[in-house]
């Protein structure tokens, strides 16, 4: 409730802001009080950013705000492009391109990264399965290209990624855990236990992550998300931390992360993180105020907790996201900051003490 309390006193001491609150001046996020203790961030386009020059905008915009960056979907399957050799004993076929210029821009910045998704069941490379569904490769194949494909990919950065969603998006919404490719094929009810112990054997000094939507608030797929990987965690399979993706929408504000679920994995005792964070508007008639408000709320919540690791963005700017022209970003589409910014910046500016599980002030 005292970490409640000064969610809800911040957002009510937010300011009426327009989108073109641009009167004050940024010393960038990364340098504020509340940085030293949540690392700030957002994911790039690395598909877009290692064909742009030095110096662009969209990279110096992302070197001065933030302490830690990952990509959006370069360290997918999707560039897992093909194999080499006998599928039990052969190499992966990896376009790391695009990963690589993230990853170059985070280590020339003194960023760390988190790393973005290691095995996701709506990315499934098109050689393994054309149809999601049906595969010519036998379980043992399966599992051997996998285990070698996370070994490799992880150990590749080992140096700059510190966080990794190990899976994302495996439970319906009532909370059932969703027999997909990936479960079929890499151990069925032992399938995620095994994906986190490799990536575990791959990279020992990685905090692994899982990571979904949906589940902000109280619910049953929650509860059913919860459930199942606090029960891993009792059987010592090296779950870290859950990541809370948080693509919030201002028509359905009363959805948005709430402290009884962060406070739920507290008590299971799990690290978190707000992973995947935008808000939508409308489109014609959008609520700048109510925006900020969300973004105000959310970090408020990860300052005041100290098992909250990081609050990372899906994208930072208007010109390069998938909700545009939804407009669901701290900068617009000419790199302006925005009144959901400035909220950003106030409440990182000041921050509220972390609050331990027990109640005890950090």
């Amino acid at each position: 409730m005292k970490r409640l309390a000064i969610v809800l006193l911040s957002a009510a001491l937010l300011p009426a802001l327009s989108i073109s609150a641009t009167a004050q001046t940024s010393i960038g996020l990364k340098n504020l009080p509340g940085a030293h203790e949540l690392l700030i961030g957002s994911e790039l386009n690395g598909t877009y950013l290692k064909n742009l020059p030095p110096g662009s905008k969209y990279a110096s915009t992302a070197i001065r705000e933030f302490n830690i960056t990952g990509c959006e979907n370069e360290l997918k399957m999707y560039s897992f492009t093909g194999w080499k050799g006998d599928p039990l004993t052969g190499t992966p076929i990896i376009d790391n391109s695009g990963a690589d210029a993230v990853a170059n821009l985070a280590r020339a910045n003194h960023m760390v990264m988190r790393g973005h998704v290691l095995v996701y069941n709506k990315a499934i490379p098109r050689w393994i399965s054309p149809d999601g569904v049906h595969t010519t490769f036998t379980n043992a194949q399966i599992k051997a290209m996998v285990k070698k494909y996370i070994f490799t990919r992880m150990q590749r950065y080992s140096d700059v990624v510190k966080y990794w969603d190990v899976t994302n998006e495996c439970f319906d919404g009532k909370g059932n855990l969703i027999h997909d490719f990936w479960y079929e094929h890499l151990g069925r009810d032992h399938y995620m236990a095994n994906i986190f112990r490799w990536a575990h054997e791959a990279d020992p000094g990685a905090e692994l992550y899982y990571n979904d939507y949906g589940t902000e608030s109280p619910g049953p797929k929650f509860n059913g998300m919860l459930a199942y990987l606090a029960a891993l965690k009792n059987k010592n399979v090296p779950i870290d931390g859950i990541g809370f993706q948080c693509h919030e929408n201002t028509r359905w504000a009363q959805s948005i992360l709430n402290t009884a679920n962060t406070d739920a994995v507290d008590a299971a005792g799990f690290k978190w993180q707000v992973t995947e964070l935008d808000c939508g508007t409308d489109g014609t008639k959008p609520d700048w105020k109510l925006q900020a408000d969300i973004y105000s709320k959310i970090a408020n919540i990860c300052l005041a907790d100290p098992n909250c690791q990081a609050l990372f963005m899906w994208g930072f700017t208007d010109k390069h996201s998938w909700l545009f022209p939804a407009n669901g970003l701290p900068f617009d589409v000419n790199y302006k900051p925005k009144a959901c910014y400035w909220a950003l910046y106030k409440a990182f500016q000041n921050p509220p003490a972390r609050i331990s599980p027990s109640g005890g002030s950090n």
